[in-house]
């Protein structure tokens, strides 16, 4: 993968997270990189495809999700490389850390970085957003649906992400930051049954975007 600048990796776990120190504890499972990166989905152990983006990597593409929700076009690698752009990749709309995941998301951002974009991308057909519509018809960040993408345009997004899930039609959790198109930052649960720590994975982005003197 293409990266803009160096950063220094974090081998052996299905996680990237930006600014946890060397001590933290990461709840996922060990691979290496000469095995396939894995995760848990209850009892069953699951094999995640494509690599997954750490800081300082360019976004790849191309690839055009079809909208869902409150969007008027297809979610696109251009549009994620203007900005700061938080994305999060959801396998289930009806699922409870699905729904979370996406006002967590809408949440936090707004109140540490309220001119940052939101978008989100699930692997249900675009008829389950209107599950938002019913529950939390507040949320406006825009809905796109991995479903209705084509077989190149599916592939591309999920290699580019590191989100593709071996024998599944479904897309792992995942939440990813990005400044004009290279990473700040991504965590891909090693647990997927659980919702990404969304409030720290925010909060960091937040204090690299000052550090860095940007505003969002």
């Amino acid at each position: 993968m293409r990266r803009l600048f160096e950063a220094p990796p974090l081998r052996g776990v299905p996680i990237v997270a930006i600014g946890i120190p060397a001590d933290d504890e990461l709840d996922v499972e060990e691979d290496s990189e000469h095995e396939p990166r894995r995760a848990r989905l209850g009892a069953e152990s699951v094999e995640l495809m494509g690599a997954a983006p750490v800081p300082g990597d360019l976004l790849r593409g191309p690839f055009a999700v079809p909208p869902a929700r409150c969007a008027d076009g297809p979610l696109t690698d251009a549009w994620l490389s203007r900005g700061l752009v938080f994305l999060s990749t959801l396998p289930n709309i009806h699922k409870h850390a699905c729904a979370a995941q996406i006002v967590l998301l809408e949440s936090h951002v707004h109140e540490l970085l309220p001119r940052a974009r939101i978008a989100h991308v699930s692997a249900d057909a675009a008829s389950a957003w209107a599950e938002m519509d019913l529950m939390h018809a507040s949320i406006r960040a825009a809905g796109y649906s991995l479903a209705g993408a084509t077989d190149a345009d599916r592939a591309s997004f999920v290699d580019s992400l590191g989100v593709g899930v071996k024998g599944h039609t479904r897309i792992a959790h995942g939440l990813f930051a990005l400044r004009d198109g290279v990473f700040l930052g991504a965590e891909i649960p090693g647990d997927q049954l659980r919702t990404p720590r969304v409030l720290e994975f925010v909060t960091r982005v937040a204090r690299l975007s000052q550090e860095a003197g940007g505003s969002a």
